[in-house]
């Protein structure tokens, strides 16, 4: 959309962008260690935040509120650094996004919370000892994955429910994806309608567990995939419309599998 202003007095004529067709951008680079960065955006149409950290012990966070379409991706390169999105109260096409590459002990967190459409995801490579979580509360539409590959003795969490019972979650979708690994654990909790869980593992000595809950008459599915030796896999659903599936292939595995 323009608006046309016409100043007949100069005989010249101005073409002004409305303000709904701005973009607004942020940029953070930092290459060190114990470092800060934060980048609140609030109030905006097309907004987008990329940060881009090296080195160590350093500290990013992103908060987006009250936006719509707005995207947030932090690139994290080493050690002992933390990353967290927080969106909160925006309207449709909503994406928070973690990498963390070749690095240890790293922590990674989205969060998008009463947002109409949320996209959440969190990539590990070649990393040890990171702890990861994306926290989805009171969406619409709900979607969130956290994949590694050779990365070994990390936590992905990945918790997708209505906020204290205050709302309501529809359309949940969720995947943990740890490829070439050990000593990895990956957990889904599901609570709200349509709920879609899956987790993949290859190695040994690996966890994986989904529980969903209250999924009212829509379908639910919770899908564990393992391949390897010495795995632990669990599903928990309570519900109707109940589909789990557990497949193991390898030796000195355990599955448990619960409906009600």
């Amino acid at each position: 959309m323009k608006t046309k202003l016409l100043i007949s007095t100069l005989g010249l004529s101005f073409v002004l962008a409305s303000p709904l067709m701005a973009a607004t951008t942020g940029t953070v680079y930092q290459n060190g260690t114990s470092n800060s960065a934060t980048v609140t955006q609030h109030d905006n149409w097309n907004a987008s935040t990329a940060i881009s950290v090296h080195g160590g012990h350093n500290t990013t966070n992103v908060a987006q509120h009250d936006n719509k379409e707005v995207t947030a991706v932090m690139n994290t390169h080493g050690y002992n650094n933390s990353s967290h999105i927080q969106q909160v109260d925006n309207d449709w096409g909503v994406e928070g996004r973690v990498d963390v590459f070749n690095g240890s002990n790293n922590y990674g967190y989205v969060e998008t919370i009463r947002v109409a459409d949320g996209k959440a995801s969190i990539v590990v490579t070649n990393s040890t000892g990171n702890t990861n979580k994306i926290l989805n509360s009171d969406t619409w539409v709900s979607r969130a994955t956290i994949s590694g590959y050779n990365a070994h003795s990390n936590q992905a969490t990945i918790i997708q429910d209505n906020e204290g019972h205050h709302g309501y979650s529809y359309n949940l979708k969720a995947s943990i994806t740890q490829n070439n690994a050990w000593h990895n654990t990956a957990g889904i909790d599901q609570r709200g309608v349509n709920q879609d869980a899956a987790i993949l593992q290859t190695g040994s000595h690996n966890t994986a567990g989904i529980n969903q809950r209250e999924g009212g008459w829509d379908a639910n599915k919770a899908t564990i995939n393992q391949n390897g030796s010495y795995n632990q896999a669990f599903i928990n659903q309570r519900g109707q419309n109940l589909t789990g599936t557990l497949t193991q292939v390898g030796t000195s595995n355990v599955a448990y599998l619960s409906q009600q």
